[in-house]
């Protein structure tokens, strides 16, 4: 039998998704992980089963590779990184979402809802925190003020320090 050459493999995308997908491709005797991309420092994402490169610098590996599997867990970069990815590689999208993947637009909303969120609840707990300190303000005082302090212990006696041994000693 001749020996077929391997599929070479790509993974974009380093977070808990891409990491098993690329354990995965590294394992699976008719695939070569070439390369894995990522958004965030490759520096501080290198590990055993291949190189990590930023993804803006996966089509220098058109050559390189044969597929590209897309590992993106909420399909935010479905929208923008898989259409670029494909004028270069075969593409493979491998995300848990059902259904379609939200839109550019769809997520920028959600992010916008987040962040608005986020804002009311910090402006609350300043205004709960506000009125809780004001009606507990006066029971600091009270008991600041108002409590005797207990008379603090004498210190214990220290002992004399030594008197060196007549020199007829030594």
């Amino acid at each position: 039998m001749e020996d077929t050459p391997k599929i070479r493999v790509g993974v974009v995308g380093f977070g808990l998704l891409g990491k098993n997908v690329a354990k995965a491709v590294s394992r699976t005797r008719d695939l070569e992980l070439v390369a894995i991309f990522s958004k965030r420092d490759p520096a501080t994402l290198q590990n055993s089963l291949a190189k990590v490169y930023p993804t803006a610098s996966a089509a220098e590996f058109r050559d390189r590779i044969d597929v590209m599997i897309v590992c993106d867990a909420f399909g935010t970069g479905l929208q923008t990184e898989t259409p670029y990815l494909a004028q270069f590689f075969h593409t493979v999208d491998a995300h848990p979402l059902r259904g379609n993947p939200p839109t550019a637009e769809e997520i920028e909303a959600q992010k916008k809802l987040r962040l608005e969120e986020l804002q009311t609840l910090a402006q609350d707990f300043a205004k709960r925190q506000a009125a809780h300190d004001a009606a507990h303000a006066g029971e600091k005082r009270e008991r600041t003020g108002s409590a005797k302090r207990r008379p603090r212990p004498p210190n214990p006696p220290t002992a004399s320090p030594r008197k060196k041994p007549p020199k007829s000693w030594g």
